[in-house]
């Protein structure tokens, strides 16, 4: 019997500032060769922004990389994007939840710092989707 390993290469819960990029990689064994991979944004599926490739060369690789290069996230951006990925045995996914912060001001209008931003995010703040904790 087939089967389909995923491996995010990053937290499933990203937060990102709006404007900035975001690379969401995933890993994957499968077994037999995959035959259908696709990235679905709030149910619509992506056509362009994505890659497969495999792993390696060699005739017996079963590991194999996708990236959905996110650019330029606006507000209105954020939510989860999935990887589907199935062959003749399995079907598998793994979902990212992206939140997108469009405002670095306060309630008075005034920039904040990024430790006060951290605070207003909950304490996090993400670059590349690597969470980090500002406090």
């Amino acid at each position: 019997k087939g089967f389909i390993n995923i491996f995010p290469m990053m937290s499933t819960t990203i937060f990102v500032n709006d404007g900035e990029n975001v690379d969401l990689i995933v890993e994957y064994e499968a077994y037999p060769k995959p035959e259908h991979q696709q990235w679905i944004y709030m149910n619509r599926t992506f056509t362009d922004k994505w890659e497969d490739y495999p792993k390696s060369d060699n005739e017996s690789n079963i590991r194999y990389v996708s990236e959905l290069h996110l650019t330029r996230l606006k507000g209105n951006e954020g939510g989860t994007y999935t990887f589907q990925v199935s062959n003749s045995d399995v079907n598998s996914s793994v979902t990212f939840n992206v939140y997108v912060n469009t405002s670095q001001r306060n309630g008075f209008g005034q920039r904040l710092r990024p430790r006060e931003h951290a605070r207003q995010l909950g304490g996090f703040c993400s670059v590349q989707g690597t969470l980090l904790a500002l406090l």
